[in-house]
């Protein structure tokens, strides 16, 4: 029964003391206080005559801390004891939002809790998120900013006296890198422009006089069907970086002196596709100051012939000239 109670310890782990806890203990005769800096009590934790002839116990080097100390000051008899040795801590963790757990001390905390530890353990405390959408935003320890110490969701303290630690979590959100569609057509060189995936983009193919459209591909698919009669192109669900070739083939009567190939010609990846060439169809291609930097032999196969990449090319074949841009 507390009405027999004569003395009672208090350990430096113990962070908060109530109302009226002691103010019952009409024997109580003596209190040790183990904590070397006082905890703030409310003035009733004690009764009026407990503060007039309870002896109050405290750690050598503290009685002047808790002369000081509000209510605790209320005691007329304070002594110290070179003897108390404690060396246990209380570690408070609190949490201002649930969206993960805490671990330390062997035990999972969500909004917060308690735990005690020795003065000079290393503590680590392990921080889980709920799932990958959020992250630790903030960590401070005993009102110091400590996120930046943390490695692998994980932060290591030693401890020396009573601690207090908050977390606050927030959204893990990653700005996503800007997608671009670049296209490319033997006008003058590429545009490249951002786009999203939830859009469509329109697009008119209009060749220059004496040329008419040859091909169309995105990232090397031949998409030429998707083309209306008057030039108009629809893209849409691009979610990476892209690429619109668009190549032109040549109307003009004195090019076209033979029967025309059937041959497709497009460029991707560094490369000028041919695609439905006749066996030995000889394939010409010369850059944009008319030099001759290749020439092939159709096998009947596809063939990619790499050639280098920032240059307007044109492509011979039986009848049939082709420019493209790379």
């Amino acid at each position: 029964m507390c009405s027999s109670l004569e003395s009672a310890t208090i350990p430096a782990s113990v962070i908060y003391i109530g109302e009226e806890v002691f103010a019952e203990c009409t024997a109580l005769k003596t209190i040790t206080v183990c904590g070397a800096i006082p905890v703030a009590i409310p003035e009733y934790t004690f009764a009026p005559q407990q503060y007039l002839n309870v002896t109050l116990v405290v750690p050598a080097g503290a009685k002047e801390k808790y002369m000081n100390a509000e209510n605790w000051k209320n005691f007329l008899n304070i002594v110290e004891d070179a003897s108390i040795v404690d060396n246990v801590r209380s570690v408070s963790i609190s949490s201002s939002e649930n969206y993960g757990n805490i671990v330390a001390g062997g035990k999972t905390f969500g909004n917060g809790g308690y735990l005690s530890a020795t003065v000079g353990e290393s503590l680590t405390i392990e921080f889980v998120p709920k799932s990958e959408e959020y992250k630790v935003s903030s960590v401070m320890v005993d009102g110091r900013e400590m996120v930046s110490a943390i490695e692998d969701n994980k932060l290591t303290l030693t401890i020396s006296d009573n601690t207090s630690i908050v977390v606050g979590w927030s959204h893990n959100y990653v700005e996503p890198e800007p997608v671009y569609l670049s296209i490319k057509q033997a006008e003058g060189g590429c545009m490249k422009m951002e786009v999203d995936g939830w859009s469509t983009y329109e697009f008119v193919v209009e060749p220059s006089e004496g040329w008419k459209l040859h091909s169309v591909t995105l990232n090397g698919a031949d998409i030429t069907s998707t083309v209306g009669a008057a030039g108009e192109l629809r893209i849409s669900d691009i979610t990476e970086n892209s690429e619109l070739a668009i190549t032109f083939e040549s109307t003009s009567s004195a090019i076209s002196a033979a029967a025309a190939s059937n041959a497709r010609v497009y460029a991707t990846g560094g490369n000028i596709v041919v695609t439905g060439a006749e066996s030995g169809e000889p394939v010409s291609i010369y850059d944009e100051g008319g030099r001759l930097v290749s020439t092939a032999t159709a096998t009947g196969a596809t063939m990619s012939i790499p050639v280098a990449a920032g240059h307007v090319y044109i492509v011979k074949l039986n009848g049939k000239t082709v420019k493209l841009a790379i």
